[in-house]
């Protein structure tokens, strides 16, 4: 969870960039941003919006990345000993590690969904027409989002969600189970 954390303190500036960038044709053309590439968003951020600006969504984007990375290792480890139990097998085989891996982005998907679309609101977010932005915070956002599209709401995108992160955890655990089988002393 800790590393999660810093690494999504660390990339915020580029995720709001990024989030921008994929918005930005979804709007009307005078909304627009307008953004010429990563560089000038990152630059037009901090000034028009001040440092802090950089970092917009970064309590969401820091709760997504540490829901990730427990929720992956935790579901991965739990369904490669359930798995076990249930085949019999004495040993993790590449069957286990990869039900189980396929199993831990399921889970991932889940958990992390409703974070990541409210670290999505959060970053696309302009001030309305009275200067004022529509979510005050992450839990403003969270219940505001509740209330306007039902709890549902919070898991909308699923099957894209999952086909965009699953690969990342299966990768990720089964790397994990790589190395660690490679560079762990076998005892003679």
């Amino acid at each position: 969870m800790f590393s999660g954390a810093i690494g999504s303190v660390i990339a915020n500036p580029t995720d709001v960039a990024l989030i921008r960038f994929q918005s930005d044709n979804s709007l009307p053309a005078a909304e627009r941003r307008n953004y010429k590439n990563v560089l000038d968003a990152l630059a037009r951020i901090g000034k028009e919006e001040g440092i802090r600006g950089l970092w917009t969504g970064a309590v969401p984007t820091v709760c997504r990345a540490m829901a990730v990375n427990s929720s992956q290792l935790v579901s991965y480890n739990e369904a490669k000993e359930e798995l076990l139990k249930y085949t019999g097998e004495k040993k993790e085989t590449m069957t286990i590690r990869l039900t189980a891996s396929a199993i831990s982005g399921v889970s991932v998907s889940i958990i992390s969904l409703p974070f990541d679309n409210i670290k999505t609101k959060f970053m696309k977010m302009r001030k309305n027409k009275d200067g004022v932005l529509p979510y005050s915070g992450f839990l403003d956002c969270f219940a505001k989002s509740i209330k306007n599209e039902g709890i549902s709401g919070l898991w909308a995108g699923l099957p894209t969600y999952y086909m965009r992160i699953a690969p990342h955890a299966m990768i990720t655990v089964l790397l994990q189970d790589f190395f660690h089988d490679i560079l762990t002393p076998r005892k003679h």
